[in-house]
């Protein structure tokens, strides 16, 4: 089996830099989609600059469910034209399916110890600019599952919860 290429796309958010990164296989995948305007402004130019385009993406694969990983996903898929296969572990798939989740979050956790009067408006504005659109993953996956892209990678699921659930 011969080596398969990963590149790093970087974009821009703000003051932040975001990476995603482009698996160069015979079913290419990007890993995270960083925020609603990643797609355009990083992940196509990035893919563009190594000779490969958008809609050749097959696989977009989410490491968790934080707006700046999963935020470009539905922008993402759109590009690909709703080709790409979306995967998350099954833990974070409420990121993905709704902005509110992200709110909740914030509510239940940071929001309890804050004392902002604005913190939820905040959170639910920050989501709807930074998150493309609420979808339903296509592969839900769990600790040790094996994900077959294409003839030439196979990618291994390791649940790390922390960050995350």
């Amino acid at each position: 089996m011969s080596a398969v290429d990963i590149h790093p796309l970087f974009s821009q958010w703000g003051r932040f830099g975001l990476y995603s990164f482009f698996i160069d296989g015979s079913e290419p995948a990007i890993v995270d989609t960083g925020v609603t305007s990643s797609p355009v402004n990083g992940i196509a130019p990035g893919l563009q600059q190594l000779g490969r385009r958008i809609e050749d993406v097959r696989w977009i694969l989410l490491t968790h469910g934080h707006i700046d990983h999963i935020g470009g996903a539905h922008a993402l898929w759109e590009m690909t034209g709703r080709k790409a296969k979306i995967v998350i572990h099954e833990a974070d798939a409420p990121f993905l399916r709704s902005r509110r989740t992200h709110v909740e979050e914030y509510l239940a956790a940071r929001g309890r110890y804050l004392n902002d009067p604005e913190g939820e408006a905040k959170i639910t504005a920050a989501c709807q600019a930074a998150i493309s659109g609420e979808m339903e993953p296509d592969l839900i996956v769990r600790h040790g599952d094996q994900i077959k892209l294409g003839k030439d990678v196979t990618v291994t699921v390791h649940s790390v919860p922390g960050h995350t659930a």
